[in-house]
């Protein structure tokens, strides 16, 4: 899927929603792999990282964080 995208003069680039869809991400993470060459990687939510674990106790683990702040 080859698109362009512009930056505007802050230096923000938008992704076209159809691709944000596709890879269920809002979030990405971005690398330069070469000097003209970047990859942007989709990063995945904490609620959708949590759900990789069933097992998990993921109220308790939030509560255990809160009161550590």
């Amino acid at each position: 899927m080859g698109v362009f995208v512009n930056m505007d003069k802050a230096g923000r680039l938008v992704l076209p929603k159809k691709i944000r869809e596709t890879v269920h991400a809002n979030k990405f993470s971005v690398e330069l792999v070469a000097e003209d060459r970047l990859v942007f990687t989709p990063v995945k939510s904490a609620d959708e990282m949590f759900g990789s674990m069933p097992d998990l106790d993921v109220e308790g683990f939030r509560k255990q964080h809160a009161k550590e702040r």
